[in-house]
């Protein structure tokens, strides 16, 4: 069972129906066996595929309580365990703390803020896109890079014992 991380960037009204989905979709934990509460089911902490959200609609402080207030029992998401991130989704800045190049994969939300400006949402949403294919296209790229010099590395190092 491979954990899954998962960058959700946006705010819906409906974001509660989509985290319980992905709770029954990703892959369990490979313990099944939750120490605090056996019955659970869970997986420990370091196991759980992890959901992060960014958004700068919904200050971090109330999400947990909107999402509770939604009919979401935090405490019975035995896959996935959520993080919440403050920022721009269609600005740089807000993604420069983030492991962008961990994400296996990324979910790009309408604002429910802006649902009634089309236009808006449309340009907002489409910044955001390309903006994660560029983060992502600038991590490969360094990946690929670091992993040649190691390449490149281990055979003089390798031509030099022989």
């Amino acid at each position: 069972s491979e954990r899954e991380k998962i960058l959700i960037c946006g705010w819906r009204r409906d974001i509660r129906d989509t985290l319980v989905h992905l709770n029954g979709t990703v892959a369990q934990p490979a313990s099944k066996v939750d120490n605090k509460n056996p019955e659970k089911g869970g997986g420990s902490p370091d196991e759980l595929s992890e959901v992060w959200i960014l958004t700068d609609r919904v200050p971090v402080e109330d999400r947990d309580a909107f999402l509770l207030n939604e009919g979401l029992d935090l405490d019975g998401l035995d896959r996935i365990e959520i993080k919440h991130r403050f920022g721009n989704t269609a600005v740089r800045r807000s993604f420069e703390n983030l492991p962008m190049h961990e994400f296996t994969s990324v979910l790009i939300f309408s604002e429910s803020s802006l649902e009634q400006d089309a236009m808006s949402s449309d340009s907002h949403n489409l910044a955001t896109l390309l903006l994660v294919r560029d983060l992502h296209q600038i991590k490969t790229a360094v990946s690929r890079k670091k992993m040649a010099s190691r390449i490149s590395l281990g055979l003089k190092m390798h031509q030099k014992v022989e």
